[in-house]
């Protein structure tokens, strides 16, 4: 104890040191003692300690030389290592990332959000129960169609009687439904159940291109006949640009027109799953399809389904062609459908076929560009986009917003309606006016009131009524006697006569037919 009453420890330092006399020659000894020395200093200081046996020979240092952190010096470098560490670190997240993605890849392709039930599928036709949308025409639907969760959808069956949706099918479905732009038609999704296999995608209410260029009541003046073109080659360029990178059956029925005048690319994709169904299709309509067809696809024995990109330039040049001559892919020409395939596919004296350019009004650049899409080398095809810089003079009047251009086109559609309407509106009255004049002739005039107002006709009694008979006396005698021209004047005559005498006196004529 010091003078303040504070206990002062005895601290001893024990050590293995050499022992002779201890087993295996070292024991425990005292080698040093922590004292109190300076009464200032509250910690004790070491006392001897030069018996002890260091390791080193001397003793441990307090702290580390780069302290217990590390931070009081820097190591060196070494650039193998850190490219090693770089290196590793690199393949590892590379790893990471490819299994996250292959993963994803792999929930996708389980995915079944393409499948449709074949109960969720509402057929329409002009007698089905259905309540028709107001915007359907059942009567001029171009495709099968359906409601399906409330919306109208055309419906493509699948003559197939069982689909195996096998890895390349889901490959498929996935791809289709990654693809979204306004000008392709919507995919909705595939029925897959047997007896009833289809493929579901978006209903455009004005139909097929050809059926719109097919109708001589629709006026298509140069901004609707650019802005399809337009809409045409913004589909089918994002076609190539896409993991699909063709079409492969590109023709004007493949090319749909929705209700804002917008047209969209149809039938593009699901090879696979469709593969099959183009044996059982009509030979007629299997046929006509080549119309559209390139050379050397024509020519191969075994085309791919998916067609070439250049192969949908030839296509593109034959639909750019139908718009502008609206007179069929190939015109006015009285060759067979199947002769127009052997001479594209054949060329007679090397002299190449193609559609006349003759009687088509149309400027210089586009016939060059339907010239250049319809080489018989794929390779001197231009790409779609130098397409679009040849074709901008086409597009000159068009504005850069889509919007306006529907709005335009729209304006223009709605003036031609009301055109139309007038003009059949005065046929209609027209019609109606001889129909009326007709009816006044075959019944009197009250009768003839009565039934055009949907009223019945009660039948009248009189206590006295005159009838009057006539005939024209010895009639065969005038006609012997009379040149053709003659009989025909003398009966107009006759008939005026009597029916002036009829309408002035309001009686009614019964024509005798003994």
């Amino acid at each position: 104890m010091d003078s303040a009453g504070d206990a002062e420890g005895n601290f001893s330092v024990i050590g293995l040191m050499e022992d002779a006399s201890a087993a295996g020659g070292w024991s425990a000894q005292p080698v040093a003692a922590f004292r109190y020395l300076n009464a200032s200093d509250p910690l004790p200081e070491l006392v001897g300690g030069d018996r002890i046996a260091w390791i080193n020979g001397k003793p441990p240092i307090a702290e580390p030389a780069c302290g217990f952190d590390g931070t009081k010096c820097s190591l060196p470098h070494d650039p193998l290592v850190l490219s090693a560490v770089a290196a590793v670190a690199t393949a590892a997240v590379l790893a990471a990332a490819l299994f996250l993605r292959h993963y994803r890849y792999e929930q996708k392709l389980a995915s079944v959000l393409w499948k449709i039930e074949a109960k969720d599928l509402t057929f329409i036709s002009a007698c089905s129960d259905v309540s028709i949308p107001q915007e359907v025409d059942t009567r001029r639907a171009h495709t099968t169609i359906a409601l399906y969760r409330g919306n109208i959808v055309a419906v493509k069956r699948l003559k197939k009687k069982n689909i195996d949706v096998t890895r390349t099918v889901k490959k498929e479905l996935k791809q289709i439904r990654e693809l979204r732009h306004e000008n392709l038609t919507a995919f909705v999704g595939v029925c897959v159940e047997s007896g009833s296999a289809c493929i579901v995608s978006a209903y455009c209410s004005r139909g097929s291109l050809a059926r719109v260029l097919a109708d001589r009541d629709l006026l298509l003046d140069d901004m609707f006949v650019a802005k399809l073109v337009a809409d045409l080659l913004r589909g089918l360029t994002y076609l190539h640009d896409s993991t699909l990178v063709s079409h492969g059956n590109l023709t004007s029925s493949n090319c749909l027109v929705d209700s804002h005048w917008v047209l969209q690319i149809c039938d593009y994709g699901l090879h696979t799953l469709k593969s099959g169904c183009m044996e059982t299709e009509d030979a007629l309509r299997m046929e006509r399809r080549m119309l559209w067809r390139a050379p050397e696809l024509l020519r191969d024995p075994n085309p791919p389904p998916w067609g070439s990109q250049k192969g949908d330039v030839y296509s593109f040049g034959i639909i750019l062609y139908e718009i502008l001559g609206r007179n069929g892919p190939w015109g006015d020409t009285n060759l067979t459908n199947a002769e127009i395939i052997g001479r594209v596919r054949h060329p007679i004296g090397g002299v190449l076929f193609r559609p006349p350019l003759g009687g088509l009004a149309a400027r210089p650049s586009v016939l060059a560009v339907l010239n250049a899409c319809w080489s018989e080398r794929p390779d001197r095809r231009p790409e779609l986009r130098l397409v679009w810089l040849r074709l901008k003079d086409m597009h000159a009047g068009m504005k850069t917003n889509t919007f306006d251009n529907m709005l335009a086109m729209m304006e223009k559609y709605a003036s031609n309606l009301e055109a139309l309407v007038e003009e059949k509106t005065d046929q209609l009255t027209q019609e109606k006016r001889r129909t009326d004049d007709l009816l006044n002739r075959i019944l009197p005039r009250t009768v003839a009131e009565a039934l055009k107002r949907g009223e019945p006709v009660q039948a009248e009694s009189y206590d006295s009524v005159t009838v009057y008979f006539s005939d024209i006396v010895d009639f065969a005698h005038i006609v012997n006697t009379s040149s053709p021209m003659q009989v025909v004047d003398i009966l107009h005559d006759l008939y005026t006569c009597c029916d002036a005498i009829i309408s002035y006196y309001n009686v009614h004529k019964f024509p005798n037919k003994h």
